[in-house]
Formats: C-alpha cells, sequence, structure tokens
C-alpha cells in the first residue's frame, strides 16, 4: 500500500462502525494474549476516532502529520512507516494468538479491574485493524478529553465518575489480511520479540567470534548486544561473514570509513562509532551506490531476485 492510498484509509475510520477491545498481554507462549469488550457511548466513540485519525492524518489534506516514506521491512526511523507481510515468520504466530483472544472475548469482567496494555478497534468495513499500545482506563483528571464509565451499563459516556477511558490516542499498529504497518516501534512490547531479537543476535554473535576477525571481539559484542542494536539483527546475513574476512573488503573497510586492521590482520573497532558502521556492514544496513560506491544508510536490504 502506496502512503496516500494507507493515510486515505485511516482517515476513513471515523465514519465507520467499529468494535473496541482492551488487550491484556502476557508473557505466555500459548497464552500472550486476553480481549476484553469496551462500550463507548456514540458521542464518546465518535470523539475518539476523530482523536485517533487527527494525530496521524491532517484532516484537510489526508496526509500523514510526521511520516514521510513507507520501508518494507520491521525496523523503522521516526519517520518511517515499517510494513512486514501478515505472514511474517516473527509476528505469524502473534497474530493468530490476537485473534484467537478476540474470538473468545471476556464479556463478563468489570472493565475498571483490568490493567490494559493497548487497545485493538476493528474496522469490519474496512477491513483492517488498528491497535493502540496504552492502557486507555484511568482514574487521573487530564486535560485531555476523556469519557467516564456509567457502571450499571459498563459503558463510557460523556457524564463524570470516578472511571475514565481517555479518549485521545495514536495507532501504533494496523494491519488486515494480507501486510502489517507499524507507526512506532510499540510493536516489540507488544509482540513480545525482544526475546527473540536477543537471540537472534546472540546467535549471530557466536558465529561471528569463532571465525576470530576482530581485535576486540568481547568489545564488540558488548556493543551489538547492547540496547536496540540487537533489532538491527533482523537483517543479519550470515554470508557476510565470509566476506569480512577476505583482504579486499577490509581494504575497502579503511579506505571509505578508516577502519583499519592490527598486524595479526584483524580488524581494529577503537570507538563506538566504527562498531556502529560495522555492525551495520554486517546486518546489511550500509549499501554501496550503484553511480559512484558512495556509502549509504539503508532501512533494509533484500537481494533482488
Amino acid at each position: 500500500m502506496e502512503m496516500k492510498e494507507l493515510a486515505e484509509l485511516i482517515s476513513k475510520i471515523e465514519t465507520h462502525n467499529v468494535e473496541i477491545f482492551g488487550i491484556k498481554t502476557s508473557k505466555s507462549e500459548n497464552h500472550p494474549y486476553k480481549a476484553y469488550r469496551i462500550h463507548l457511548a456514540p458521542e464518546a466513540e465518535k470523539k475518539y476516532l476523530e482523536n485517533i485519525v487527527e494525530s496521524l492524518v491532517k484532516k484537510d489534506t489526508k496526509q500523514f502529520n510526521r511520516y514521510h516514506e513507507i520501508v518494507s521491512c520491521i525496523e523503522r526511523s521516526s519517520m518511517q512507516i515499517a510494513t512486514v507481510p501478515i505472514v511474517y515468520e516473527l509476528l505469524k504466530n502473534k497474530i493468530e494468538k490476537l485473534e484467537e483472544a478476540i474470538a473468545m472475548v471476556d464479556v463478563e469482567t468489570d472493565i475498571e479491574k483490568i490493567e490494559l496494555d493497548a487497545v485493538l478497534i476493528i474496522i469490519e468495513d474496512l477491513k483492517i485493524k488498528v491497535i493502540l499500545r496504552q492502557n486507555p482506563i484511568t482514574k487521573e483528571r487530564t486535560k485531555k478529553p476523556i469519557a467516564f464509565l456509567k457502571k450499571d451499563a459498563n459503558e463510557f459516556v460523556l457524564a463524570k465518575s470516578k472511571i475514565a477511558f481517555n479518549l485521545f490516542g495514536k495507532i501504533d499498529i494496523l494491519y488486515d489480511d494480507t501486510d502489517i504497518y507499524f507507526f512506532s516501534d510499540k510493536y516489540i512490547q507488544f509482540f513480545n520479540l525482544e526475546r527473540k531479537f536477543k537471540k537472534i543476535c546472540e546467535q549471530c554473535m557466536k558465529e561471528l567470534g569463532k571465525e576470530d576477525i576482530i581485535e576486540d571481539f568481547i568489545g564488540f559484542e558488548r556493543f551489538a548486544t547492547t540496547g536496540r542494536n540487537p533489532q538491527k539483527f533482523i537483517n543479519y546475513d550470515e554470508g557476510n561473514i565470509n566476506k569480512l574476512k577476505n583482504e579486499e573488503f577490509k581494504k575497502k573497510l579503511n579506505r571509505k570509513f578508516g577502519i583499519g586492521v592490527n598486524d595479526k590482520g584483524k580488524i581494529k573497532l577503537t570507538n563506538d562509532k566504527d562498531k556502529e558502521i560495522f555492525l551495520k556492514i554486517l546486518c546489511n544496513k550500509i549499501m554501496d551506490c550503484l553511480l559512484d560506491e558512495t556509502p549509504y544508510n539503508v532501512s533494509g536490504a533484500h537481494k533482488i531476485e
């Protein structure tokens, strides 16, 4: 889906009937999600949907407020929307479990007793679902628009009570039958991907360590496994290790980035900048331009068949 098409699709959300669910997440592999039905009175629902749309899309132009491109990979920068197929290996099982939770929605539990982790909205007419990674239920009073819980009807209305529903939110995830889109990095927590990223990274470090081509491998390993760096290994290519051992590559590394080798031919990564460059090369995050061989940062790289 192109940027314009996606923005126009989101802008239509506020004019369609929806179903709203509160989602509780867990670390369980078998039951990672539990769904609860949320009822908003018509006037509260209208305001909620309007706020959601306006947080992403300009009302007059039907264009995104801040995003400037869609990238076909799971990793994104702050100005990008990432997209992968709905059958993407790391997400396929998670989406299936989420759909199961919706099908078995809990309609009995009082919504005020649940510490929700997200809101999921089904827009059946548009054949899409959107996820907001936030707990909308609050007892705090803010300047943001809120609806209040009408206890006897288990419905949120625009009338004061102790429990409130935050009517302001931002879409973090959108998916349909074929693709899934990420507007923030909150999908990592929602789909519990931290451990998977870490596992992939650790396996890569194990393979790289065996080759003994880096002078201070322990220092590089510490850098690669810290913070958000494990996420980069989603684009890791095992074949790159053999390329890194090549003497011509080492000369190129020195010529283009000033990264040299010691007297034993091992690559010297003397600072965090060197480590960052080497990590990006390892994970296909730096590519040469075909026209002049200038290296560029890239969001994701895939072999052209």
